[in-house]
């Protein structure tokens, strides 16, 4: 919005400038619900990865706990645990 003034002869007296903004005072939960939808989001996200992780580390001891033991007479599957991480070790996995 930009007005311009003149006088009687035409010449231009100045000038007056304006600026509108409109900012909704109510959007009936809106925001709110985006903003908690983005957070159930970024939870289910994280579950997931986590379930991702325990699954690659059962997997992980699985398939120590199976391997062969070339090379090695006398040794039990079992005795394998003692070469697992210490995260692996101290799960109880269904073998």
């Amino acid at each position: 919005m930009a007005d311009v003034t003149a006088d009687r002869d035409g010449n231009r007296a100045g000038y007056t400038v304006g600026l509108t903004a409109s900012l909704p005072l109510y959007d009936a939960g809106e925001r709110r619900a985006g903003v908690d939808g983005a957070k159930a989001r970024v939870q289910r996200a994280e579950a997931d990865a986590q379930s991702v992780r325990q699954d690659v580390e059962s997997q992980v001891a699985k398939a120590w706990l199976n391997m062969p033991d070339r090379g090695r007479p006398g040794r039990r599957r079992n005795d394998r645990r003692d070469g697992l991480p210490t995260s692996l070790r101290a799960r109880r996995l269904a073998v």
